[in-house]
C-alpha cells in the first residue's frame, strides 16, 4: 500500500520489522517485488525492455523477484548481475530466473537493445562502506545510459540515513522505498539523487509497526 503519511524508522527498527515479519510467515521481499512490478505496470506498456541491475545482497533479491514478476507479466527483462549474488533469498530467486530463462548479462556492453527503464537493485539501506572501484564503475556506466531509473529503497551508493555518498551513486528519477521513509532521500543532495520518492508500507500489519 502506497503511504501518503511519511513515517521514518531507524535501521534497527526496520531490521526488527523484517525479523518479526519473517517469524510471522510474511515475505516482505515478495511484497516489495510485487510493488515494484505494479509500479512498472502503471508506467510502461507490456513488452517494454526493462534492465534490472542486481547486487549481491537482499536488495538484489528484491530486484530478482521483481524481474520474475515482470517476466510473468510479459515484460522483456534483462538482468545485469556483475558480481555473484550471495544472500540466500537472492540465490533462490536467481535459480528461478535460470529456470524461467531470463536473460542475464555480466557486462553492460552485452546489451543488444536499449532498455526503456533501469531498475536499481544494487545496494539498499544496509550500505555503510565505500564502494569498490568496480562497483563505482558499474554505477557510472548505468548513469551514462541517461535513462529513467527506478531505485529500490535508496539510490545505490547513497546512505539512506546519513546521506553519505560512497563514491559513485545512482541518479534515480524515482525511488520506491519500502516500509518507511528514509531521511537522506529528502536532503538537498538526496532529492537530486532520489527523484520522486514513493513510500510503500507493504501492507504491514499494524501490530508490527514500531511505536
Amino acid at each position: 500500500m502506497i503511504n501518503n503519511i511519511v513515517t521514518t524508522y531507524t535501521l534497527p527498527q526496520l531490521r526488527q520489522i523484517e525479523q518479526t515479519a519473517e517469524q510471522a510467515g510474511i515475505d516482505l521481499m515478495q511484497r516489495a517485488a510485487r510493488s515494484t512490478a505494479d509500479w512498472v505496470n502503471h508506467q510502461y506498456p507490456t513488452a517494454s525492455h526493462i534492465l534490472i541491475a542486481v547486487g549481491t545482497g537482499n536488495n538484489g533479491g528484491d530486484a530478482l523477484w521483481a524481474g520474475l514478476n515482470l517476466h510473468s507479466r510479459d515484460y522483456q527483462v534483462t538482468l545485469f548481475i556483475p558480481e555473484p549474488v550471495a544472500s540466500p533469498a537472492a540465490i533462490k530467486a536467481l535459480a528461478l530466473c535460470h529456470i524461467n530463462k531470463l536473460p542475464i548479462i555480466t557486462h553492460l556492453d552485452q546489451l543488444t537493445t536499449r532498455p526503456k527503464l533501469i531498475i536499481d537493485g544494487l545496494f539498499g539501506i544496509g550500505l555503510n562502506r565505500p564502494l569498490s572501484e568496480n562497483w563505482q564503475q558499474f554505477i557510472s556506466q548505468l548513469n551514462a545510459f541517461n535513462l529513467p531509473t527506478l531505485a529500490l529503497d535508496t539510490p545505490s551508493g547513497l546512505d539512506a540515513y546519513t546521506g553519505t555518498v560512497y563514491g559513485s551513486v545512482i541518479k534515480a528519477t524515482t525511488t520506491l522505498t519500502f516500509l518507511g521513509d528514509k531521511p537522506a532521500l529528502h536532503t538537498e543532495e538526496g532529492k537530486k539523487l532520489a527523484g520522486e520518492v514513493i513510500v510503500d508500507i507493504l501492507d504491514l500489519p499494524k501490530n508490527m509497526i514500531p511505536t
